[in-house]
């Protein structure tokens, strides 16, 4: 099995989008190699708890945060990042990754020389 130096956590904030955050977990159970810790911040007025579900890993924090705000909602969910955790990243409720995407942005952070900062290409529609 592949193995990282680094681990990683994915920080979500959504508001009133249950579809959205739903495709976006089925996209991360098809990783090859997934993140260590998922928290979706859930700002809306009707939970998206139950779009959750379709995560299969036990690694999902879900947490509601209001009222809502953007950057309210990613401090909320640094605040969740376990320990041991040495990457966090923020992404879209609506985005939807290729199956090899974690698998190759940890592989970019293990190689020489060291990063300070990297990001995902978006690329037409899912």
């Amino acid at each position: 099995m592949l193995r990282f130096k680094n681990t990683l956590a994915l920080i979500v904030a959504t508001k009133d989008r249950p579809s959205e955050i739903a495709r976006l977990l089925r996209s991360l159970n098809e990783q090859t190699y997934p993140a260590d810790q998922v928290i979706v911040v859930d700002g809306g007025e009707s939970p998206v708890r139950l779009a959750t579900e379709v995560y299969k890993a036990s690694s999902l924090v879900y947490v509601r945060k209001l009222p809502p705000s953007a950057s309210g909602q990613r401090n909320e969910g640094v605040s969740h990042v376990r320990a041991g955790i040495t990457l966090t990243g923020f992404m879209d409720d609506d985005a939807v990754l290729e199956p090899t995407a974690l698998e190759n942005m940890l592989g970019f952070w293990e190689s020489p020389p060291a990063v300070r900062g990297a990001g995902n290409v978006v690329s037409g529609e899912p």
